[in-house]
């Protein structure tokens, strides 16, 4: 009898564990698809936002919290080993990223907002370490340029200096001609993107949590 009941104690709390587990599971999705749908939502926006340029936020398989508008090099185009933006970019710059940051600075959408990434990179030709610095020369003069010249001292732009970070990625992601997994076009690889980031759900509830301290203060 003794033996029964000790089995049935322990069928008891492996079938409790399972359920925990589950409901542990099912709650961290429930979370994740908030953090999603944020992701979703900023993307529908932002690319009616850019429809007139041609421009989209595209989903990231390696990073389901982050979309990336990558600026065609037709637009903000990079001479071989050089950063510098020129003036056809500037242009390009000036038309383009206003509308983005109007987009982020919706109350709807700003809380869920993590970070803004400008994201340098180069062609395949050069060593790894030029490489690099090449790229986050290319990130900063773009980051340089937004906060400088574009975004005027304003709400707006304190908002970007919260959000905004600028980051050099080297030769990764080479951009191929369409249809070859071989030919790079190195034009098209000397790029600069911006990666929107959306909080986790964890970043959501601390926020949420400060708020109400702030609110009983």
């Amino acid at each position: 009898m003794a033996l029964n009941l000790e089995a049935s104690l322990t069928d008891l709390m492996t079938s409790l564990a399972i359920v925990f587990i589950m409901l542990m599971l099912a709650l961290a999705q429930n979370q994740g698809q908030g953090s999603r749908n944020a992701l979703q939502e900023i993307q529908t926006k932002v690319n009616a936002a850019l429809e007139s340029h041609a421009l989209t936020c595209d989903s990231d398989d390696n990073n389901p919290l982050s979309c990336v508008i990558r600026l065609p090099e037709e637009k903000l185009r990079f001479l071989v080993n050089r950063a510098d933006i020129d003036p056809q970019g500037k242009v390009f710059i000036n038309s383009m990223f206003p509308i983005v940051l109007k987009v982020l600075e919706d109350t709807a959408i700003q809380p869920s907002v993590e970070s803004v990434y400008i994201q340098g990179f180069t062609d395949s030709d050069g060593n790894d370490e030029e490489n690099l610095y090449l790229s986050q020369q290319r990130a900063f003069s773009v980051g340089r340029y937004v906060v400088s010249d574009v975004v005027k001292p304003s709400k707006a732009r304190n908002d970007l200096l919260k959000w905004l970070y600028v980051s050099g990625r080297g030769e990764q992601e080479l951009i191929f001609n369409e249809g070859s997994t071989s030919v790079e076009n190195k034009a098209a690889s000397r790029r600069v993107e911006v990666r929107i980031q959306v909080k986790s759900s964890e970043q959501r509830n601390s926020a949420a949590k400060q708020l109400e301290v702030l609110d009983d203060v």
